[in-house]
């Protein structure tokens, strides 16, 4: 398997925090660019590409991040994000994290 490309690394960073304020500030899901690529991906695809590679370790101020996340729905995502400390798990809880945000937005804007 190929190592995860430093851009799609910075990307998932870029995600995880864009995340953070999208979760507070509302709005669309955030959309970010993955290196030169002129196409702009949602934090849901970021989390996608980035599951793709799964054992590259996650710096430890990301990791640190993502599990002070406030989120009382995944802590089974938590506990193998912890475990595992990859790219691949942390990936995997964000993007169940954005789905959750999607069905709590779309249930409160009913």
């Amino acid at each position: 398997m190929n190592p995860l490309s430093d851009e799609l690394k910075q990307a998932f960073e870029r995600a995880a925090y864009s995340f953070n304020d999208w979760r507070h500030h509302g709005g669309s899901e955030r959309l970010l660019q993955v290196g030169s690529n002129p196409k702009h991906f949602t934090i849901s695809e970021v989390c996608n590409l980035v599951m793709n590679f799964d054992d590259e370790k996650l710096p430890d101020r990301l990791l640190g991040f993502l599990l002070n996340i406030p989120d009382m729905t995944r802590a089974d995502l938590k506990e193998a994000l912890g475990r595992s400390r990859t790219y691949h798990a942390g990936a995997a809880l964000l993007r169940e994290m954005v789905s959750d945000q999607h069905a709590e937005t779309s249930g409160t804007s009913s």
